[in-house]
């Protein structure tokens, strides 16, 4: 009678310890799961984003080139040029997708997002400037000459080590090109990244079905 009860304390007993250790690693797996179905979603919110700003520098480049006829700058005096979105990146920085996500592909987004915030700031003050009142004339710069495109601005050219004089919509326009060959280059990378992530999530019937099992288990102990 003795072994008995001490046989069914002990059964409760690792039964009851299983189970707390099944619990808390339960726990720890859902937070993993949602943390991943989480950072899907912002995945795929950038996905979208990257899209739009796609259009935007699209948008950007054909404005500029517009803009830049003779004779169109006698009808208007300001550049009305979209600032390109950077929403879906701060959700991903917030959410840590980088616990996530291939750290190439990381890098490379933290890269373009870089590239998009300084151009959003030249993109601010084209809005604040007028267009210079000799636009699409031609003006010399001593072994060189260019055509007047907005206001001329003195900046630091990292390909060469040097600094270089621009007008601000060439350089907007320089800008759209570079972030749209960087988005077009990212595309299939992200959609291998989500196609990985939905992998690693587990479907609802696979967790019910585990739950299910484990709950067996332990009243298989008791």
């Amino acid at each position: 009678m003795v072994l008995n009860l001490l046989g069914g304390f002990l059964a409760t007993l690792i039964a009851t310890l299983t189970g707390v250790l099944l619990a808390f690693g339960l726990d720890r797996w859902k937070q993993q799961i949602a943390r991943k179905q989480r950072n899907l979603d912002v995945l795929k919110s950038i996905r979208k984003e990257l899209e739009l700003n796609q259009d935007i520098a699209d948008n950007t480049s054909r404005l500029v080139r517009k803009l830049q006829n003779r004779g169109l700058h006698d009808e208007a005096d300001h550049y009305i040029i979209d600032l390109y979105s950077t929403d879906a990146w701060n959700t991903a920085i917030q959410e840590q997708i980088k616990s996530d996500l291939n750290s190439s592909v990381y890098y490379s987004l933290q890269s373009l997002y870089h590239q998009i915030r300084t151009t959003n700031e030249i993109t601010r003050r084209l809005r604040t400037e007028t267009l210079h009142p000799e636009v699409g004339k031609t003006e010399n710069l001593g072994n060189y000459s260019h055509e007047i495109y907005t206001t001329t601005i003195e900046y630091y050219d990292q390909e060469n080590s040097e600094t270089d004089i621009l007008g601000l919509a060439i350089m907007l326009h320089h800008r759209a090109r570079e972030i749209e060959a960087e988005i077009r280059d990212l595309q299939e990378s992200i959609d291998d990244q989500i196609d990985r992530i939905e992998q690693e999530v587990p479907e609802e019937t696979s967790i019910i079905a585990y739950l299910r099992s484990q709950s067996e288990f332990i009243f298989s102990l008791v």
